[in-house]
């Protein structure tokens, strides 16, 4: 009797309706966490870990473009605003194109937005996306390929996502790029961050450079 009702019992916890329930309240959980500063995904709740980019590996361009112009098209939609960012605003910037031996694609988000990423994942789940939760990141998988959201929190006059801090006009007044047939949200001042974050050499293609510890240019621009 104690066999079958531990039965019943789980059927019912792991029952499709009963997932997405929890998998709501545990979101919301989520996101005030975050608003107070705190590691949201701690203690790993969340039914969708974050899986780290393996380090090395070769992206299939064609997969990684697709997935970049399907993530666009849907948040532009849903009027969420997104940058390129990091390796993939340096390409798109100085190369028109992916770097071809980047390991994954980047854009960023402010930090405030994520409630409005994350109510996205129905849509994005339906076009074969999988999203991944880690402290101040989120990552979208599909066919292989990721695509990391960095998520900058406003501090002071800088929005920062550790170890990088830009100044807060850089997402406020922003430019634009074209890059993969598309009008691509930018930095303002783009030279200006690049240098900072890939240093004086950035418009020199150097295979495994990248950031570390910090920004090339931290003790000169951040404040």
């Amino acid at each position: 009797m104690n066999k079958l009702m531990v039965k019943i019992a789980r059927s019912i916890l792991l029952s499709h309706y009963v997932r997405k329930v929890l998998e709501r309240i545990y979101r919301f959980y989520a996101i005030a966490r975050f608003e107070e500063g705190l590691d949201p995904f701690a203690g790993g709740y969340y039914s969708r870990p974050w899986i780290a980019t393996p380090v090395g590996r070769t992206m299939n361009m064609g997969i990684a473009e697709k997935n970049l112009l399907d993530i666009k098209r849907i948040l532009d939609k849903e009027g969420i605003r997104f940058w390129l960012m990091f390796g993939t605003f340096l390409g798109a910037y100085r190369d028109h194109d992916i770097i071809s031996y980047d390991e994954d694609t980047d854009l960023a988000i402010c930090a405030e937005d994520l409630p409005r990423l994350l109510s996205c994942e129905a849509i994005l789940a339906k076009e074969g996306f999988y999203l991944g939760l880690a402290e101040n990141l989120v990552t979208l998988y599909r066919s292989g390929e990721h695509t990391d959201f960095y998520l900058f929190r406003l501090n002071g006059t800088k929005r920062v996502n550790d170890p990088i801090k830009f100044d807060v006009d850089a997402f406020e007044t922003y430019c634009e790029v074209q890059f993969l047939g598309e009008k691509w949200r930018i930095l303002s001042e783009p030279e200006r961050w690049l240098k900072y974050t890939y240093g004086e050499d950035w418009r020199a293609p150097i295979k495994g450079k990248g950031i570390r510890d910090r920004a090339y240019g931290e003790e000169f621009e951040s404040g």
